[in-house]
């Protein structure tokens, strides 16, 4: 007899053809699948391909997943009502994790960002011409400071990099330790009206603006600034 996987298992789909439901007890967050090549229409799913054990498939359905396919999540129904252009797109997960800037002094800039702004130090990188030292914070967010050694003047920055944020549960205090080591102020923690924060701003050793940023609410969703209270 014919076997037929667990009932809930997620539904799989090929672009060509539809195949039938599959065992995933194992696979994470039980997404749905796409396979992206033509598919027999019962099938295993590799464990090369996505996180599921095989023992856990049908016995003979390991085998059937062809050789360069492979699995990807489908959008969900909510994705697919608050940005159509994603229906019928893989969803990636896909966030920020680490930017990396240019700077003259990098043991400066190391002190202001780790003793005074609270980052911690991953770790260092040494290649060939740059020394970079990569700092987290609480967040997991990172940022590389990199001191490339024939770089000679100060750092230019022209119209690219506005800013960046960071964010703390005390503006104020952050604000004036940066202020008693003799970090340059570009402007004191100020309550703004028109999002519920309080922001202050400084300036590194090597210009770049840091917006040092407590938030006492979530920002509202959709348009926010003073054009969203007309």
């Amino acid at each position: 007899m014919e076997e037929r996987p667990e009932p809930g298992a997620p539904r799989v789909v090929s672009h060509t053809s539809y195949v039938d439901l599959v065992t995933a007890a194992a696979m994470r967050d039980h997404c749905t699948l796409v396979a992206e090549a033509a598919i027999p229409s019962h099938v295993g799913v590799s464990p090369a391909s996505c996180p599921v054990e095989a023992r856990r498939l049908p016995a003979g359905w390991a085998g059937l997943w062809p050789r360069g396919s492979r699995a990807i999540t489908e959008p969900s129904e909510a994705e697919q009502q608050t940005n159509p252009d994603r229906k019928g797109q893989a969803t990636i997960k896909t966030s920020l994790d680490q930017f990396c800037i240019n700077l003259t002094d990098l043991e400066k800039s190391v002190h202001l960002y780790e003793t005074l702004l609270g980052f911690e130090v991953t770790h260092r990188v040494e290649i060939p011409n740059l020394t970079g030292v990569v700092l987290a914070g609480k967040g997991g967010n990172r940022i590389q400071l990199a001191w490339h050694h024939d770089h000679e003047g100060p750092i230019e920055h022209g119209s690219a990099l506005w800013k960046f944020y960071l964010s703390t549960d005390d503006c104020e205090g952050l604000y004036q330790r940066c202020m008693d080591a003799g970090i340059e102020s570009i402007s004191p923690p100020e309550r703004l009206d028109d999002w519920p924060v309080t922001a202050a701003f400084v300036s590194d050793p090597d210009g770049y603006q840091v917006e040092i940023l407590q938030h006492h609410a979530p920002t509202p969703q959709g348009l926010s600034g003073p054009a969203a209270n007309k």
